[in-house]
């Protein structure tokens, strides 16, 4: 029969050291806060990790009823495509019907 650790010998052995973070360090980002007066404009400094592509580029949002977003979601399912291609082609649709350049 082997001999069994115990938990106190096994947590001593274990390396505590951090292993090297994969992910990039978060990137600040600066607020705007006006103040009640309107007078004054104060930063606040906050950390957040931004995906690469989401870099450049702005959340549209929208609410709607939850059956349109199961409607999206099963559309993209049927066709192979995401909510954000849907998205992106619904939107060159409303560019060209009023006769705008299709950016999206």
């Amino acid at each position: 029969m082997s001999k069994t650790t115990s938990l106190a010998a096994a947590m001593q052995t274990f390396d505590r050291t951090p292993a090297a973070a994969a992910v990039p360090p978060p990137i600040p980002k600066t607020t705007r806060v006006k103040s009640r007066h309107n007078r004054k404009v104060e930063t606040k400094a906050s950390t957040s990790v931004q995906a690469p592509s989401r870099i450049g580029k702005k959340a549209i949002i929208g609410y709607f009823d939850p059956s349109v977003s199961k409607q999206l979601k099963q559309m993209g399912l049927d066709k192979d495509l995401s909510v954000q291609d849907l998205l992106s082609e619904a939107i060159n649709d409303l560019f060209h019907k009023y006769r705008k350049p299709n950016i999206a």
